[in-house]
């Protein structure tokens, strides 16, 4: 008895391993090859059957590769700040933006994720070196882009 449940537990684990290695194994969506793999077995067998038509595209032939991460964090962020009556910061190369947003408070270096959020009344910091500047801020939306970019643009 005691030596069929141990039998159990063993098989059991085994093939939690397995199906663990085969999950490792599988590449991820963004350790793509530039160059999407095409079946050639598949593609034969579908000339003889349709010699006229061309062979129908797979999931692959839509993905296409993420772009490279860059190495290194940058030491500047680029900041466009507009209102609805014109642009207060025009691609200004600055520090750190600390927004006020609906969820809180939010500090902005460069190498931030991207991210959209919704502005709330308050001052919007821009620090450059030393030098502080500070606007208010009555509502609107941050659009910060992977690329470095913050976009401010307040009502």
């Amino acid at each position: 008895m005691f030596s069929q449940a141990a039998s159990r537990l063993l098989s059991r684990s085994t093939i939690a391993a397995r199906t663990a290695a085969a999950t490792r194994s599988r590449p991820f969506s963004t350790g793509l090859p530039a160059s999407p793999a095409t079946d050639e077995k598949f593609l034969e067998s579908w000339k003889k059957v349709a010699p006229m038509l061309d062979p129908p595209k797979t999931p692959l032939d839509f993905m296409k590769p993420r772009p490279p991460i860059q190495s290194s964090i940058p030491t500047k962020l680029t900041v466009n700040f507009v209102n609805p009556y014109g642009s207060e910061l025009s691609a200004k190369e600055v520090d750190m933006v600390i927004i006020p947003a609906t969820t809180g408070h939010m500090g902005v270096l460069p190498g931030h994720v991207a991210t959209i959020a919704e502005l709330k009344p308050g001052v919007l910091s821009v620090h450059e070196g030393n030098e502080v500047t500070k606007y208010f801020v009555s509502s609107g939306f941050a659009f910060i882009h992977c690329k470095l970019v913050c976009r401010y643009s307040c009502s």
